[in-house]
């Protein structure tokens, strides 16, 4: 393969395999890499321009190199006792302006390609590469959310306490992340390279578009996933292709390991989607998970002395109240008393 890079840096590259190598480099960030290095050497070559003494050049790069010292196509060395060697020479002689770009254009490719191709041969670019490829993972606390903007482009919304991993750029033919808690995603369209979520045992694929995943397995059994626009697929990650299904704009499906995907459902977007608002809303919602988001959300701690409270439902939305407005709402509306010891506690009962 490095022949057919050298040939289409060269322009040297026939119709077919000129496509064929326009392909690879779409697709291998490690030929891409190779051929800016080439792009770059041959420009930073080409800076200067410096006198050359090509007959002196030449002598001493055949000399290190150690191989013949005779002259490359166009000029020859003259043997006076053989009349046909000075009547080829003399053949020759016309094209001497040939032979000093021959020369040139020798020392040029073997000093320039050689250690090229022994740091390609060597696996220089590999590891350079491989240095380069770096695998982050962003995580939040509770009361914090962010921003993540991946290596092509697509956006991501990641919830408090979730964590969110992926490498600092996509190679190969699949973009592959990992998630832990929640976010919302924005994938870039790439029908070259699908978008893989790997979310506690399930895994989401899309090529481009827009959904919500809630792994929060603990909390609510299963994983959940929500498509605010296009369409996504759904399965366990160790499951086949046909027992994936297809969750379309406005439906929302969950995965157990036990049950696997469910068949997509109808839900209000606005209802599921309310925290990328910073709002809170709660349907007939068991005090027990409704202490759990007022924690992640605001970063309290909320203790109930009597733990029969926990079962008790309560369906209100909340937007930008604070949090000692939304302690006094939650308690008048389930009918609990609530007392607030520090900044940052509070006691139901």
């Amino acid at each position: 393969m490095r022949e057919k890079l050298l040939r289409y840096f060269t322009n040297e590259s026939p119709h077919e395999e000129r496509k064929q190598v326009e392909k690879l480099l779409k697709e291998s960030e490690e030929a891409r890499k190779y051929i800016s290095y080439l792009e770059s050497v041959w420009m930073n070559s080409g800076e200067k321009k410096v006198n050359w003494n090509v007959d002196k050049a030449w002598n001493r790069f055949s000399q290190t190199a150690g191989i013949e010292n005779t002259f490359p196509i166009g000029r020859h060395t003259v043997n006076k006792t053989d009349p046909y060697r000075r009547q080829r020479n003399y053949r020759y002689r016309a094209s001497s302006g040939y032979s000093t770009f021959f020369k040139v254009a020798a020392i040029i490719v073997v000093l320039v390609f050689t250690p090229l191709l022994l740091m390609w041969l060597s696996g220089f670019f590999n590891g350079a590469i491989e240095q380069e490829i770096v695998e982050r993972n962003v995580t939040t606390k509770k009361g914090q959310y962010t921003r993540i903007t991946l290596s092509d482009g697509s956006r991501v919304m990641l919830n408090a306490e979730s964590s969110l991993g992926f490498p600092e750029r996509f190679t190969g033919e699949v973009r592959e992340i990992y998630l832990e808690g929640e976010a919302y995603f924005e994938v870039v369209n790439d029908a070259d390279r699908i978008f893989r979520v790997y979310a506690e045992g399930a895994l989401i694929e899309v090529l481009g578009t827009s959904f919500n995943i809630n792994a929060r397995v603990t909390e609510y059994g299963q994983v959940n996933v929500v498509v605010s626009e296009g369409t996504v697929t759904l399965k366990g990650k160790e499951e086949k292709a046909e027992q994936a299904v297809t969750i379309a704009k406005g439906m929302m499906s969950g995965w157990s390991k036990e049950k696997g995907a469910s068949v997509p459902v109808k839900v209000n977007l606005q209802s599921k989607l309310a925290w990328l608002r910073g709002e809170l809303n709660f349907e007939g919602t068991p005090l027990r998970d409704v202490i759990i988001q007022l924690e992640r959300r605001y970063n309290i701690i909320i203790n109930v002395e009597d733990e029969s409270l926990l079962s008790r439902r309560l369906t209100a939305s909340f937007h930008t109240e604070p949090i000692d407005e939304i302690i006094q709402n939650v308690a008048f509306t389930i009918d609990v008393t609530y007392r607030k010891k520090e900044d940052n506690l509070y006691y139901l009962k």
